[in-house]
């Protein structure tokens, strides 16, 4: 990562500069990517964590974007400002949404969750919002601030979900693989498997993200990384995958659609098959 966005990080924290910081929030709850950078970069840090869930309340502020966004159907504010103008996306538009399970690798041969690499920037999304969210969530106090948060109406994880289910238009479907990313980095904390097995219909949807794993790939990867991550260790998600709707098949049709450029996501569907058949 560059030098200046450690340097903007680090006077962030230092200093706790509270009218830059709430400046360089509301820009990425605005859509704008340019202060991304330094902000994931502070929210991947325990002490910017710890800022930015109870100095800004990022989380509740968060949560209402993307509501009005997913209501509204507005992809266009989860789309970067940088990359091209709002006149110039149209649903042909596509970006490709890499997890990069490289920045926090699962390792499936040790049979735990085993995190490695470098985890300051652990999500390459391309959306400003959920970009800060998901380099948030790689900090533990970041993962239990999503998890707990909420509105009347819904819940981070519900509102997640739902983006995640999309596949058309192509800015919504690029949208929906950079939510399954967040979910993934969500699915890592301990307290997670209570909540997606209560969340009605909340491992059917990452199975049905697995399934369609030949039309959006990206996604794919992301959900059946955080369906392993949340059966390891955990019997009542393992039963709870078990009796979804087509499970069996789900996970035979991502191995299907699997090639040679799509390592992860069969490492991962192997991995997975292998911890629900003990």
């Amino acid at each position: 990562m560059h030098a200046a966005v450690y340097l903007v990080a680090t006077l962030l924290c230092c200093a706790g500069a509270p009218p830059v910081l709430e400046r360089l929030v509301a820009a990425v709850l605005a859509g704008r990517s340019q202060p991304v950078a330094a902000l994931a970069a502070f929210a991947a840090s325990p002490d910017g964590a710890r800022v930015l869930v109870h100095n800004s309340g990022i989380a509740a502020r968060a949560l209402r974007a993307l509501q009005d966004a997913v209501a509204a159907k507005e992809w266009r504010r989860l789309l970067p400002t940088l990359q091209a103008s709002a006149a110039a996306l149209g649903d042909g538009w596509r970006v490709s949404v890499r997890p990069h399970i490289a920045a926090q690798r699962l390792d499936w041969h040790h049979g735990a969750c085993v995190m490695s690499g470098d985890s300051s920037c652990p999500s390459t999304s391309p959306f400003p919002c959920v970009q800060v969210l998901t380099a948030l969530c790689s900090q533990p106090e970041g993962q239990r601030a999503l998890l707990a948060c909420s509105t009347p109406s819904d819940t981070m994880l519900g509102v997640l979900l739902s983006l995640a289910e999309h596949s058309a238009p192509a800015s919504a479907a690029a949208a929906a693989a950079a939510a399954a990313v967040l979910l993934r980095q969500l699915a890592l904390c301990p307290e997670a498997k209570a909540h997606f097995v209560s969340r009605r219909g909340a491992l059917q949807t990452l199975l049905d993200a697995v399934s369609a794993a030949g039309a959006q790939p990206e996604r794919a990867v992301a959900a059946v990384h955080a369906l392993w991550a949340l059966v390891h260790g955990g019997e009542r998600v393992k039963v709870a995958v078990r009796r979804c709707e087509g499970w069996e098949q789900a996970l035979g049709a991502a191995l299907a659609a699997c090639g040679q450029e799509q390592p992860a996501l069969k490492s991962g569907v192997k991995a997975l098959l292998s911890l629900l058949a003990k």
